[in-house]
């Protein structure tokens, strides 16, 4: 499995013109699943990812995660 992440101010997944998803301020996750890939590993990269501390605090220091800031 591998998984790129990518802060933004908003995203949306749009098919044929319609928009499917859509997200304000957060983590836009680009995700390659293989076939030994489990529900473990699965649950095991969200509790990193959303642990990881990638967002600027009141100092502009990359101190607080998603879970901080509240984002989706």
């Amino acid at each position: 499995m591998k998984v790129v992440a990518q802060r933004v101010t908003h995203a949306r997944v749009q098919v044929d013109a319609q928009t499917v998803a859509e997200i304000q301020h957060g983590l836009l996750l680009l995700v390659g699943i293989g076939p030994n890939t489990t529900e473990a590993t699965l649950v095991k990269a969200v509790q990193k990812i959303i642990k990881c501390r990638i967002f600027a605090d009141a100092a502009g220091l990359m101190n607080l995660s998603v879970l901080d800031v509240g984002g989706d």
